[in-house]
């Protein structure tokens, strides 16, 4: 589970982020296209509507920081979600590489190997959770593997 230190450090980069939520959404979509370009077609909905979702999903997660129930919860919501978006096990490292490197466009050089460790940290969770919703078959996140910088 995350450390006190990495909520600490979690929760002061969506501070930071929350007034940009938008560019966030913008540049996690653009990327995760370009990683994966079948990808588009699993978000039907119009993608204006998928990034408010996409926030409002992240900021619902995060609210559960302090309540392992809480975030398992959120993190299970959004399996559901993501069963819903035809998002399979084979594609949670692409989403998390797409999302850690939005988090380092947007954040820019306050995003170091301290932020990167804990955001990595809490989506892993979050797979492991929605994996309990997702039993189609198992995620190979290598998230190690990113290279930000």
């Amino acid at each position: 589970m995350l450390s006190k230190g990495m909520i600490s450090v979690i929760r002061t980069d969506w501070a930071a982020l929350r007034p940009s939520a938008a560019s966030l959404a913008d540049e996690f979509y653009a990327r995760l296209f370009e990683l994966d370009p079948e990808l588009r077609s699993a978000f039907e909905k119009d993608v204006v509507e998928q990034k408010a979702v996409l926030i409002s999903m992240v900021s619902a997660a995060l609210a559960g920081l302090d309540n392992r129930e809480v975030l398992i919860r959120a993190a299970r919501a959004l399996g559901h979600s993501g069963t819903t978006y035809r998002v399979k096990p084979r594609h949670y490292a692409t989403v998390g590489m797409s999302f850690l490197w939005a988090l380092k466009q947007v954040l820019g050089t306050t995003f170091g190997c301290e932020n990167e460790t804990a955001w990595m940290e809490l989506y892993g969770f979050v797979v492991e959770a929605v994996r309990g919703v997702d039993v189609r078959g198992n995620a190979q996140l290598e998230l190690n593997t990113v290279n930000l910088w």
